[in-house]
């Protein structure tokens, strides 16, 4: 579970490869596979961004630079149930993401976190869904999402292999 004081600090970030701010929440129980493509498509997008730890997609902020991020709430109606999400989004990938979603109240108004860690990558779609096509790399740069280019997705697949300095303890 994200503390406020996490989300209070991520508030302050301007959206990047990391951090996504929506001021409505996606369209998912009573969506068509074209909405529903648009949520899979950005955490796709966050999950394969190169970053250095977990990227979020805010969820009832929106975005005010300079200022802080506007915490403007979600109606208590259509809340997205955790489980069925893990198990949309993972029943169309090639490779299982790790991910959370979980609504709470904040600043006393109702919000949504995505909380992506950081893991290998890259993640694609097995077959194509909505407006997403089978095995494209989406990718998340500043704070566009656009295809991934194979040096990309090679990049991608040598950061999995890159091995960290040897330690050794006495």
């Amino acid at each position: 579970m994200l503390t406020d004081a996490l989300i209070e600090e991520l508030r302050y970030r301007g959206e990047g490869s990391d951090l996504d701010y929506k001021a409505e929440r996606y369209p998912f129980a009573k969506a068509n596979d074209s909405e529903k493509s648009e949520l899979l498509k950005d955490i796709l997008a966050l999950a394969n961004a190169h970053r250095d730890g977990a990227a979020y997609i805010l969820i009832g902020f929106k975005e005010k630079p300079p200022h802080p991020a506007e915490v403007v709430g979600l109606s208590p109606e259509g809340a997205i149930d955790d489980a069925r999400l893990q198990e949309f989004v993972n029943g169309k990938l090639e490779t299982k993401l790790e991910f959370r979603y979980e609504e709470r109240l904040f600043d006393g108004k109702h919000i949504a976190v995505i909380s992506i860690p950081k893991q290998q990558r890259p993640f694609y779609l097995k077959k194509s869904y909505g407006k997403l096509s089978k095995e494209e790399v989406y990718v998340r740069r500043g704070s566009a999402t656009a295809i991934a280019t194979p040096r990309e997705i090679a990049m991608m697949g040598a950061a999995n292999t890159a091995r960290g300095e040897a330690r050794i303890s006495l």
